[in-house]
C-alpha cells in the first residue's frame, strides 16, 4: 500500500474530535534496565527520581517483555504484536519489510492529531531513520556525542568511569527532552494550537559498556555491591537454554572487539566491578530521568500528561553465569514498568497482575481517550490491531483478576556450533543455524519453557517434537536454579504444555 493512501485510511479509521482536551503522553524508554530499582526492593541502589515516579504511578511487579533483546521487544511494544507476527527475532529485521506494514504506537498518535517527537533510542537503532516519515511530526533527535556503544576514546574493558565534566549522550537527550517539552507547552499556550503531544525519550544507559561520570561510581564504594547468590547454571539445564557469554566485551568507540570470558567463567573480582558499574549507570540514567520529569512538573503539565516508563528487557548480572539478556529466564524477560494517568485511583500502588509489552499500545490509546485497536485476527491482515489488552482497568483496581500468564520467546541454534553461531542467534536469525525457538510461559507459580524446531524463513513451528523442556517452581525456587522437568512431574508437565500451546488468547483477562 502506498504511503499516502495508507495514512489517509488510518486517519479515516481513527478520526476523533480534537475539540475535547486529550491527555498528552510522555514515554520514557531505557535500554537494558532490569527491575534493579529501589521501588522493586533493591535497597542498595540509588534511584531517587524513579522512586518519586513510583510514588505517583502504578508499578507493575509482573511485567514481561516478548523477547529479551532490543529490536524484537521494541518492535513488539511499538506494534502491539508478538515476534512471530512481526517476524522480527533479531537485531536486523524491520517489521514493515517482514511481517507487514503495521501501524506503530507513535504513528497511531500522530494519525489521531498528536504532535509526536522522538529522541534517543526508542525504535532499535537500525529502525529509527526508516520509520521517521511514519511516526514523527517533529525532527528526530540523535545526540551529537552519540556513538553506537561508547564514547570518550578507546578502552580495553566493559566499563569505565568518565570525567564529570564530559557531557554524555543521555545528558544531551535529557536536555533535548526538556527543550521539546518547553516548545510544546508554548505551542499549547498559543491561541492557534490545540493539539496534544506524544513525546518519546529513549535513554541508552545502562547498556554496555558501563560508562558513567565518576560521581556516580562514587555513590557505590568498592565492595558495596554484592555478588549474586546464584552464579551457576541451573541444575539439569538443557544446553540450548544457556547463552554463551557474549555480553562482556572489550570495546572501542564503535565496535565490540572480542569476547573476554567465552565460557561464562567471570572471576568474582571482575563480577564485583561490573555489578558496581551497572549500578553507577542506573543512577546516572535516573538523574537524566529526573531532569525530564522535573521539567514536566515545572511547566505545569503533570495533570495533563500520561507518563509511562519502561526498560526494554531484563539483564543478567551474573545470575546463572550470564552477562547480558538473550535468555528465556526470569532475569532476561522480567522488566520494570510504571504507568501514571492523571487522576487515577491507584497512584503509588503496586500490582502483581501479569502484563506484557504488547499491552502498552492499547493501554496508552485507552488512557488518552483514543479508540483502542481491535484484537488482531489470526491472519494478521489489519494495519492497526493488538495482540495485547489495555491494562487501564488496573488503574481503577490494581487487584482485579487479570491475565493468568505472560509469554516470551528466544531463538537458538540446535547445536553448539561456532562461537558466532551460538552467541545469541539475535544479531541475525540465519535459517541455516537458527533453527530452534524457545517459547516460555510465566504463571504465578511456574516458568515453563519448550525449545521447539523452528524455521526462521517461514516462521513455522513443529510443536510435536520439542528438543528440550524446562520447568522452574517459583514457589520454592525463585532464582530458577533447578530444572524439574522430569518424569516425577509428568502430570504437571502435560498440563503446562497444554497451557503453553493454547497461547496468549487463552490467558486474557476474564471480561
Amino acid at each position: 500500500m502506498e504511503f499516502s493512501v495508507r495514512f489517509v485510511s488510518i486517519y479515516l479509521l481513527t478520526l476523533v474530535s480534537f475539540g475535547d482536551a486529550k491527555f498528552n503522553v510522555l514515554m520514557i524508554a531505557v535500554d537494558d534496565l532490569r527491575p534493579e530499582l529501589h521501588s522493586y526492593g533493591i535497597k542498595g541502589i540509588l534511584t531517587p527520581n524513579i522512586n518519586k515516579l513510583a510514588s505517583t504511578s502504578l508499578q507493575f511487579d509482573r511485567a514481561y517483555c516478548q523477547q529479551a533483546i532490543c529490536n524484537p521487544t521494541r518492535t513488539s511494544l511499538l506494534t502491539s504484536r508478538r515476534p512471530d507476527s512481526t517476524k522480527v527475532w533479531d537485531l536486523a529485521g524491520y517489521w514493515r519489510h517482514l511481517g507487514g506494514n503495521f501501524t506503530s504506537l507513535p504513528e497511531y498518535f500522530k494519525s489521531n492529531g498528536y504532535r509526536t517527537a522522538g529522541m534517543g533510542k526508542v525504535y532499535h537503532d537500525n529502525q529509527i531513520r526508516e520509520d521517521v516519515p511514519y511516526s514523527w511530526t517533529e525532527p528526530y533527535f540523535h545526540a551529537p556525542a552519540q556513538r553506537r556503544y561508547g564514547c570518550c576514546g578507546n578502552r580495553t574493558s566493559s566499563w569505565w568511569a568518565v570525567d564529570n565534566s564530559v557531557e554524555l549522550p543521555d545528558e544531551q537527550i535529557a536536555q533535548h527532552a526538556v527543550e521539546t517539552l518547553q516548545m510544546l507547552k508554548n505551542a499549547q499556550n498559543s491561541k492557534n494550537e490545540t493539539k496534544p503531544f506524544f513525546v518519546a525519550v529513549g535513554f541508552r544507559k545502562p547498556h554496555l559498556p558501563f560508562f558513567a561520570p565518576q560521581k556516580f561510581y562514587d555513590l557505590y564504594p568498592e565492595g558495596s555491591v554484592p555478588l549474586v547468590p546464584n552464579r551457576y547454571r541451573p541444575k539439569n539445564m538443557p544446553e540450548v537454554a544457556w547463552n554463551p557469554l557474549e555480553g562482556l566485551r572489550f570495546w572501542n568507540d564503535f565496535n565490540s572487539l572480542n569476547v573476554s570470558y567465552p565460557d561464562g567463567l567471570c572471576p568474582d573480582e571482575e563480577q564485583l566491578k561490573l555489578r558496581r558499574a551497572y549500578y553507577a549507570c542506573v543512577s546516572y540514567m535516573d538523574a537524566q530521568v529526573g531532569k525530564v520529569l522535573s521539567e514536566l512538573e515545572s511547566l505545569g503539565l503533570e495533570n495533563d500528561t500520561i507518563v509511562i516508563f519502561w526498560g526494554d528487557h531484563g539483564w543478567q548480572l551474573g545470575e546463572h553465569g550470564e552477562w547480558g539478556k538473550y535468555t528465556n529466564w526470569e532475569m532476561g524477560t522480567h522488566v520494570p514498568l510504571f504507568f501514571r494517568v492523571p487522576g487515577m485511583k491507584t497512584a503509588g500502588q503496586r500490582t502483581s497482575a501479569f502484563v506484557e509489552y504488547v499491552d502498552i499500545f492499547p493501554s496508552l490509546a485507552d488512557a488518552a481517550g483514543l479508540p483502542v485497536p481491535p484484537q488482531c485476527q489470526p491472519n494478521m491482515q489489519e494495519a492497526t490491531c493488538t495482540e495485547g489488552v489495555s491494562f487501564l482497568p488496573l488503574t481503577e483496581n490494581s487487584t482485579r483478576k487479570w491475565k493468568t500468564a505472560a509469554f516470551s520467546q528466544y531463538p537458538r541454534p540446535s547445536v553448539r556450533g561456532t562461537l558466532a553461531e551460538r552467541r545469541y542467534c539475535g544479531a541475525s536469525c540465519n535459517p541455516s543455524y537458527c533453527d530452534t525457538m524457545g517459547y516460555t510461559m510465566r504463571t504465578y507459580q511456574y516458568r515453563y519453557t519448550e525449545w521447539i524446531p523452528f524455521n526462521a524463513t517461514t516462521g513455522s513451528v513443529h510443536w510435536d517434537h520439542p528438543r528440550a523442556v524446562e520447568l522452574y517452581d517459583h514457589q520454592s525456587d525463585e532464582g530458577e536454579n533447578d530444572n524439574i522437568a522430569s518424569s516425577a512431574n509428568k502430570s504437571l508437565l502435560s498440563q503446562l504444555a497444554q497451557e503453553l500451546r493454547s497461547g496468549w488468547r487463552a490467558h486474557l483477562p476474564p471480561f
